[in-house]
């Protein structure tokens, strides 16, 4: 330590977070790609059973495209509990929501 040969390494919270999310984002978006590809190759094959092939694969880019952007909207959520700071006597939005209610339905003496 004293000859500064080591280095220390610091990672952040936030920036895996982002990282992941990033990485979540472009696989999606790859499947997005590929399924559309996979529909114009469809478009444009001339036999049936070649068509066919390339519908089911453009089906099954589709699907997982879609379950990359629910894994995508799982982590926003995820994010959104760690970057909201959380106290023991804090009122959540939804209690507050129900505060709102409550004192609209009953009258105010």
């Amino acid at each position: 330590m004293e000859q500064g040969t080591l280095k220390i390494r610091v990672r952040a919270l936030e920036n895996e977070r982002a990282l992941e999310r990033i990485a979540a984002q472009q696989t999606t978006t790859q499947r997005v790609v590929l399924a559309v590809a996979c529909l114009n190759l469809a478009s444009l094959a001339s036999g049936a059973v070649l068509s066919r092939l390339f519908y089911a694969a453009a089906v099954y880019c589709g699907a997982q495209a879609a379950n990359g952007a629910f894994s995508v909207s799982k982590l926003d959520k995820k994010n959104l509990l760690y970057s909201q700071p959380t106290f023991d006597n804090a009122v959540r939005p939804s209690e507050i929501e129900a505060q709102e209610a409550d004192a609209e339905v009953s009258p105010v003496e």
